[in-house]
């Protein structure tokens, strides 16, 4: 084991248990992602099934589920590089 790889393991050692009220985020899953006429389609239908399984089963125990996404303001004046990379 190389000498980062020693230092995150030792940093990173540590664990947490699962807290008393649990929630699901769900982050960024746009259709822009899964369709494939989209520019920035990833080939993630996978990942979709999985979060689709993660939903219902959130759903069917009452676990609060929150989704992101971004969104830009007319024109994209708070998209910085990202939204001239990717208009």
């Amino acid at each position: 084991m190389d000498d980062l790889a020693i230092n995150y393991a030792e940093t990173f050692s540590g664990q947490l248990t699962f807290g008393r009220r649990p929630a699901l985020l769900i982050v960024d899953f746009v259709m822009a992602y899964l369709d494939p006429s989209s520019p920035l389609y990833a080939g993630v239908e996978n990942a979709l099934a999985s979060n689709e399984r993660l939903l219902a089963l959130a759903r069917k125990k009452s676990i609060p589920v929150l989704f992101t996404n971004v969104v830009y303001e007319k024109g994209g004046t708070n998209g910085g590089l990202f939204y001239r990379k990717i208009p």
